[in-house]
């Protein structure tokens, strides 16, 4: 289980040169990697427009969150208690499986 998003800049040139960028910093990578280690990634796309995919698991098989404590969920992501009832002896759901939520609000003509 996890949740994601897609972004896309519906081809703007803002948006393209940041997916430019981000293949410049995998070949940056690339160069220091042993050969073969280093995963390709490639942009998505969405009604023909680049985009970027990102996203992040509910939970960590418990053995690999050994030393992590693990955490509850927010009452804003999991308010009926759902995804807490679903952590057992296999999946834990730890701080690198928290993801924080921001609004932006005018106040005053300002966003904040």
């Amino acid at each position: 289980m996890r949740q994601s998003v897609m972004l896309t800049g519906l081809s703007s040139p803002a948006f393209d040169e940041a997916i430019a960028s981000v293949f410049e910093i995998q070949d940056m990578f690339r160069r220091t990697a042993v050969d073969g280690t280093l995963e390709e990634w490639s942009p998505s796309t969405f009604q023909k427009h680049l985009s970027i995919d990102v996203g992040n698991r509910y939970f960590t098989p418990y053995r690999h969150a050994l030393q992590d404590q693990q955490i509850a969920f927010s009452t804003s992501v999991d308010p009926h208690n759902i995804l807490s009832e679903a952590t057992d002896d296999q999946f834990v759901h730890v701080e690198d499986n928290q993801v924080e939520y921001y609004e932006a609000r005018k106040e005053n003509g300002k966003t904040r």
